[in-house]
C-alpha cells in the first residue's frame, strides 16, 4: 500500500513541477509579448509624429501589430492564471498525500498493540471520511449558453393570451 502512494506521490510530484515549468513559461511570453506590444506601439506613433515617412500605411501597420500583440500577451497571462489554478490544486493534492503518508508511517511504527489498532482504526475513518471539501477543486468553466432561442411558455387551453 505504501508503494502504491509513493508511486501516486511521484506523479503528483511530475505533475507539480510540469505546471509550475508552465507557469513561469506563460509569464514569461506574457510579459515579453505585451513589452514588444508597447514598443511596436510607441515607435509607431513617435515615427508617425516625426513626419519623415511620405507613406503612412506602415505606420498604422505597425500600430496595428502592437495592438495585436497586446492582445497575445493578454492571452498568454490568461493561460498563466490558468496554470496557478491548477498549480494550487497539485499542491494541495500533494500536501495531502504526505500527510496521509506521514500518518501511516507512524501508525506503522507504533508498538503491536490496541494502542496501535486504535491508532490505525482512527486512521482509516478519517482517511475513508475525508471530504473533498477540504480539497479546492479548480473552479468550474462558465456555463455555455444555449443558441437556441427560449420557449414561450404554452398557454392552458381556452385561456386567451393577454
Amino acid at each position: 500500500m505504501l508503494e502504491d502512494i509513493n508511486r501516486d506521490l511521484a506523479q503528483l510530484i511530475e505533475y507539480y513541477a510540469i505546471n509550475k515549468s508552465q507557469a513561469k513559461s506563460s509569464f514569461r511570453m506574457s510579459v515579453a509579448a505585451i513589452i514588444t506590444g508597447f514598443i511596436t506601439i510607441i515607435s509607431g506613433v513617435w515615427l508617425s509624429y516625426s513626419g519623415n515617412l511620405p507613406n503612412q500605411n506602415p505606420l498604422y501597420i505597425s500600430v496595428l501589430a502592437g495592438v495585436i500583440l497586446e492582445f497575445i500577451g493578454g492571452a498568454y497571462f490568461y493561460l498563466y492564471n490558468r496554470s496557478l489554478v491548477q498549480l494550487n490544486f497539485f499542491f494541495s493534492r500533494l500536501a495531502l498525500m504526505q500527510d496521509t503518508m506521514l500518518a501511516i508511517t507512524l501508525t506503522e511504527n507504533l508498538p503491536e498493540g490496541p494502542l496501535r489498532h486504535r491508532a490505525v482504526d482512527h486512521l482509516i475513518s478519517v482517511i475513508a471520511s475525508r471530504d473533498a471539501k477540504i480539497l479546492p477543486e479548480p473552479p468550474p468553466t462558465a456555463p455555455r449558453r444555449s443558441r437556441l432561442p427560449a420557449r414561450k411558455a404554452a398557454t392552458a387551453p381556452g385561456k386567451k393570451k393577454t
